[in-house]
């Protein structure tokens, strides 16, 4: 017995250096040869060999079909990154960088479909698949950083089914009616619903409830309605537009209601360091079966906010318009001005003005916006991220020409908008030779602020293009 547990043994331990991976096999193997040893040391020696052969065979198989039960699976490799050199990087960067359609948005043109498929099929994936390899290559990281933070903006700001901020419209509506946001922050009074969908009766929903409102020329198209509703508590200030297409009286279905809510302070009341921005569109829908509207919100609404509202809220056009009607709400004295509407204007957007740059809260991270633009056209002088936000590629180029060469307002500090204020306001009195004055030196002053914005947008994709390449990969 002794000697053969030292056989035994001394088999099981030769086995260890041997290419059998399982030890249950191994002490099979040594087990088995042993008892066949055993039992037929009086056999001739051919027929001991023919049995060895027998059992190493059946071992075998054992071994092979006990392994591929209990491997695990093969495990992916740690990176399946296209790209592993810094001259790779370099040539990848440099080929996506000068793209003029990152520099287009939504609100200037539709949104381009393909573009976007193509940007996060052939960008996007990448970054996304190299993730362990960036962690692994600090230079590599470093040299594609702007081009990594800035395409996912850039793809929440060109889909078709969000407000365009880095959390999807359902996480973000939530946000708004969390029990950390005041209550009712977004919400549309009754009766202003109940007032859909004209124009007249809105207007008189919000004087008998005491809400402040002004009709006046959109910078888009038609004209629309403003409501100011502040809370009792100075927690916000709420801002709702009417959306009047084509100068039609009555609101046509499916047309968008805006909530912009000014959060001012925390749900204890606690003043907050910056503004905070809640936008919401609400859908104006015939209610099935009756003669009553209501409201009803999708979470595919792909309106991108950001873009117009870069620096926060905006200002109305700051001049009499073709549309300019507002009258006293309930609790207000009786005008003493014979032009209330236009001191209702002005008094808008003292107030919008003095809400300042906004905190994103989250929803946008400054930083992974690209470039600061504008630098050549004195822009920065107020865009300087202090008094004003800066502007980038996301800001509507549409908007910048409204405010360079139709209003006048940019670059400020002139006396243009003033000029076509007096204009709008006096032309019935002007005699012809002011009013062929005033029409040239604003149609000069209009082609200088022309020219400027050209300026401007041209230096767009050249800036974006610098950014992306800043940092050398080689």
């Amino acid at each position: 017995m002794t000697t053969t547990f030292a056989r035994k043994k001394a088999c099981f331990l030769r086995s260890k250096n041997s290419k059998m991976k399982n030890t249950f096999v191994k002490k099979m193997a040594c087990n088995l040869l042993f008892i066949v040893i055993d039992t037929h040391m009086v056999m001739k020696k051919g027929l001991i060999l023919t049995s060895l052969l027998f059992l190493f065979a059946f071992i075998a198989r054992s071994q092979v079909a006990h392994e591929l039960r209990a491997a695990p699976a093969a495990s992916p490799p740690i990176t399946n990154c296209p790209y592993q050199t810094a001259e790779e990087w370099q040539l990848f960067l440099e080929h996506y960088s000068g793209d003029e359609k990152w520099v287009e948005t939504c609100e200037d043109s539709s949104c381009d479909t393909q573009y976007y498929q193509f940007v996060k099929e052939n960008i996007q994936s990448i970054f996304d698949r190299c993730e362990s390899f960036f962690s692994q290559h600090t230079r590599i990281a470093q040299c594609t950083e702007n081009m990594r933070h800035f395409t996912p903006f850039w793809l929440k700001q060109h889909d078709s089914r969000s407000y365009g901020f880095l959390k999807d419209n359902r996480a973000y509506f939530a946000a708004e009616d969390s029990s950390e946001n005041p209550e009712g922050m977004m919400k549309v009074p009754d009766a202003i619903i109940a007032a859909l969908p004209y124009r007249d009766q809105v207007e008189k929903a919000a004087r008998e409830n005491g809400y402040e409102y002004l009709t006046h020329d959109s910078a888009i198209d038609g004209f629309r309605t403003f409501i100011f509703i502040p809370d009792p508590k100075g927690r916000y200030d709420k801002w709702m537009l009417l959306n009047l297409k084509s100068g039609k009286s009555t609101v046509q279905e499916k047309t968008q209601l805006s909530v912009l809510a000014v959060q001012k302070e925390d749900l204890d009341g606690n003043r907050l360091p910056k503004v905070r921005l809640n936008f919401r569109d609400y859908m104006i829908t015939r209610n099935p079966g009756l003669k009553s509207y209501g409201l009803t919100l999708s979470e595919t609404g792909n309106g991108k906010c950001f873009s117009c509202h870069s620096d926060g809220v905006r200002q109305l056009i700051p001049y009499h318009t073709k549309v300019l009607q507002a009258e006293p709400v309930k609790g207000e004295a009786f005008p003493q001005s014979q032009d209330f509407a236009f001191d209702r204007l002005m008094e808008f957007n003292r107030r919008l003005r003095s809400y300042g740059t906004p905190d994103w809260n989250g929803n946008v991270i400054p930083s992974h916006l690209g470039p600061t633009l504008g630098t050549g056209q004195s822009c920065t002088d107020c865009h300087n991220g202090v008094s004003r936000a800066p502007l980038t590629v996301f800001t509507s180029m549409g908007q910048i020409k409204q405010k360079m060469y139709q209003e006048l307002s940019m670059p400020p500090d002139t006396d243009f908008p003033r000029l076509i204020d007096y204009v709008q306001a006096h032309k019935s009195v002007m005699t012809k030779d002011q009013s062929e004055a005033s029409s040239n030196l604003l149609k000069e002053a209009r082609g200088m602020h022309a020219a400027l914005a050209q300026d401007y947008e041209s230096s767009r994709l050249p800036a974006l293009k610098e950014w992306f390449l800043e940092t050398t990969c080689r």
